[in-house]
């Protein structure tokens, strides 16, 4: 899984793509930095929850698979000309997005049964 498929950015041309090109072939990025030597680098996002099949941390409660949040970032980096030098692509794993896991439960999804 990529934010930008791959042969998308097979079709860009280091030093003659333009930034403007990226953005018109892959819309607004996520965010844009520009750093101190004036070039630029843009990041395309995308997150998913994915099942973690091989992932063996018990769970209470429930028969649902294990879940985690999964962001995958693709940035591109633009010299201060803004033409297109390299790009790199970045998975990071947020954790736990299970329903019923006990290390995201708090006080308040407790019910008790008063009175009864």
């Amino acid at each position: 899984m990529y934010a930008v498929n791959p042969a998308t950015i097979a079709s860009f041309t280091v030093g003659v793509t333009t930034i403007d090109q990226v953005e018109a072939t892959l819309g607004k990025p996520a965010g844009a930095v520009r750093t101190p030597s004036g070039n630029q680098v843009i990041a395309y996002a995308i997150t998913r929850n994915e099942n973690v099949s091989n992932d063996r941390t018990p769970e209470t409660g429930t028969a649902l698979p294990k879940r985690h949040k999964v962001r995958y970032s693709t940035m591109l980096s633009f010299d201060a000309q803004g033409r297109w030098i390299t790009s790199w692509t970045r998975t990071d794993d947020l954790g736990d997005a299970s329903p019923g896991s006990l290390g995201n439960m708090g006080a308040g999804d407790v019910m008790r049964n008063i009175g009864g």
